[in-house]
């Protein structure tokens, strides 16, 4: 009985530990089901109402929507809840969310399409717009109609010269205006946003790094270009393109001065036909496109005073320069109007600085040479390796030791010892030698020395965060003697070292 009872006991127990692990599975299901449903429903809802409010299209929308699901579905939000989604599911997802939103903005775009069809437009107003323009030549003098006439071609050259020309000179503004200290490398570039991350002094933020540094590089480039453009409630953009602006209007005003004053005897349509010509000759200037239909009204202008016409050109460019002015007030006020310039200020400055974009496969240092495809393999004549003086600890990327810890050398000092050996994707998870990296990437350049050490900045890094690090690749701390002394820098040294190395102080 005795024996019977304990056994009765130890099932009563079993069966409350099953029901409480059924009560506790139940309560999780729950809560991620009914935590899937609510962000389902809110994207679905923010779907609904971007296609109702927005009336243009970008195709920035679909990255915008995209970041927000992977945000919604990450780890980081779900953890506090009690349950992680698995990888399989955010996938399904987020292909789910994807095709609901793919027909919203196709909607979007083929609506756009249509308003911005100048075509559609004219065909459907032909009739009235012909007898407007009738009506309004049948009231003005000749000079007035001839004024308009090249105003408005210019006015047209002018915007598409603003699109081309501003994202040359807010390139140009960024780099005067952050430092010429900064923009004068790629790896001052590269110091100054690692500085910028370290005073956050956050793990998190760190990530995006870590995962893609020249993409981490890029965002930094973007955000320095758009806090720029957006200074001052966008006021700096507004100065950049009215000095432009002016710069534009006044050559125009003049060159029109020039060939009046020297061809009083001329008619109009000669004078427009010399003034285009000069333009079309100065290939950095404007370039009047679709001026025929301009000729053929001028030709059948007589009697046009070229003083009086002159005049009217310049009260009509001053016109221009107003509606111009009102224009990029709108401007300013768009964060996404970066977008519009060609070329892109932030691909202007990540073409001249960025250029090669490898990284170290063992720690993901960048490659500091700025020669897109200037190493072996990447079908060029050029035969110069990838390379870069600053290693980093291998645990930043989650290399370990073979037996679990992390691991804290650089990559400088591992390819020169005689047994250490890696284990990644590349190996097939097969465990390599270092020294023997070559046979797996061929065209980096690793120079074996022991004598370089961790860099001051990536010793705080690792002894700030080892306890982050560890848990993000899931393996032991390093040699607590060396994680004591890194774990003993100031962020103050860090910085002053990092600012002596690049030149960086303020």
């Amino acid at each position: 009985r005795r024996v019977h009872g304990k056994q009765a006991g130890t099932s009563g127990k079993a069966r409350r530990l099953t029901r409480l692990t059924d009560d506790c599975s139940d309560k999780v299901l729950l809560c991620s089901t009914q935590y899937f449903e609510r962000i389902k429903n809110d994207i679905l809802t923010y779907l609904s109402v971007y296609e109702e409010e927005r009336h243009a299209y970008s195709s920035n929308y679909g990255h915008t929507l995209l970041a927000q699901i992977k945000c919604f579905t990450s780890d980081e939000q779900t953890i506090e809840y009690g349950f992680c989604f698995k990888t399989v599911f955010k996938a399904e997802f987020s292909v789910y969310i994807m095709a609901k939103a793919l027909q919203i903005f196709q909607k979007m775009q083929l609506n756009y399409n249509e308003k911005q069809d100048p075509m559609e437009y004219f065909s459907k107003r032909k009739e009235e717009l012909y007898n407007l323009f009738l009506n309004w030549c049948r009231k003005m003098k000749d000079e007035k109609i001839a004024s308009v006439q090249i105003s408005t071609l210019i006015q047209t050259a002018i915007n598409k010269d603003m699109l081309k020309s501003l994202g040359k000179k807010i390139a140009i503004d960024v780099q005067d205006r952050k430092g010429a200290a900064i923009f004068a490398s790629k790896m001052a570039i590269h110091s100054q946003m690692l500085l910028d991350l370290g005073r956050s002094g956050i793990f998190n933020n760190f990530l995006p790094y870590l995962e893609d540094p020249f993409l981490a590089m890029r965002h930094w480039i973007e955000k320095c270009v758009t806090d720029l453009i957006q200074e001052a409630q966008g006021n700096r953009l507004l100065v950049l393109a009215k000095l432009h602006l002016e710069e534009v209007t006044s050559h125009v005003k003049r060159d029109m001065f020039e060939i009046i004053s020297k061809n009083q005897e001329l008619e109009i349509l000669d004078i427009f036909k010399l003034f285009r010509n000069k333009l079309q000759n100065q290939s950095s200037y404007l370039s009047l496109t679709g001026s025929q239909a301009i000729c053929n009204i001028l030709d059948k202008l007589s009697h046009v005073d070229l003083t009086s016409f002159y005049y009217q050109f310049e009260s009509d460019m001053s016109g221009v320069f107003e509606t111009f002015v009102l224009q990029f007030q709108e401007w300013s006020l768009d964060p996404h109007i970066i977008n519009e310039f060609r070329p892109n200020p932030i691909d202007i400055i990540c073409d001249q600085f960025l250029g090669c974009e490898e990284c170290c496969p063992f720690c993901k240092a960048p490659c500091e040479l700025t020669m897109r495809g200037h190493a072996a393999g990447d079908g060029l004549e050029a035969t110069t390796p990838h390379r870069s003086e600053v290693h980093r600890s291998q645990c930043l990327t989650g290399q370990r030791l073979q037996n679990g810890f992390m691991d804290v050398e650089i990559c400088t000092t591992l390819v020169a010892g005689k047994n250490q050996r890696f284990s990644n994707i590349d190996t097939k998870g097969h465990w390599a030698m270092y020294k023997d990296y070559k046979k797996y990437y061929a065209s980096w350049h690793i120079p074996p020395d022991t004598s370089v050490q961790v860099s001051l900045y990536w010793k705080w890094f690792v002894g700030k965060f080892t306890e982050d690090l560890c848990r993000r690749f899931g393996f032991k701390k390093a040699d607590p003697v060396t994680l004591a002394k890194w774990q003993k820098l100031t962020w103050q040294q860090v910085e002053e070292d990092m600012k002596k190395k690049y030149n960086l102080h303020d």
